[in-house]
């Protein structure tokens, strides 16, 4: 079954409309997934490991079309603001402790 990458995702209303097709997060659209601080956190995370995978064909291919659709969304830069400052906060919260 080929998997074909939506160029729509190549937007930011695109990225963020799009399901995430695995993960705990499986169906959610991106932008249901970044509702809250724990799920843009999360995001950031999957972006990570996707950067980092080394899957099947297939499952490369999904991975690739989220990537793309997380990079979009991420650089966005209301949301890139946003984690930026969620990320250094969680960063100043781990050196308190």
């Amino acid at each position: 079954m080929a998997v074909t990458v939506p160029m729509a995702i190549l937007s930011y209303k695109g990225a963020a409309s799009y399901p995430l097709p695995f993960g705990k997060h499986k169906g959610k659209t991106i932008d249901q997934v970044a509702e809250d601080d724990e799920g843009l956190l999360y995001l950031d995370w999957l972006r990570g490991q996707l950067e980092k995978s080394e899957s099947a064909q297939h499952t490369l291919r999904k991975a690739l079309a989220t990537y793309l659709a997380l990079a979009t969304y991420l650089d966005d830069d209301a949301i890139a603001k946003s984690l930026s400052y969620l990320l250094a906060e969680r960063h100043e919260n781990r050196n308190r402790n």
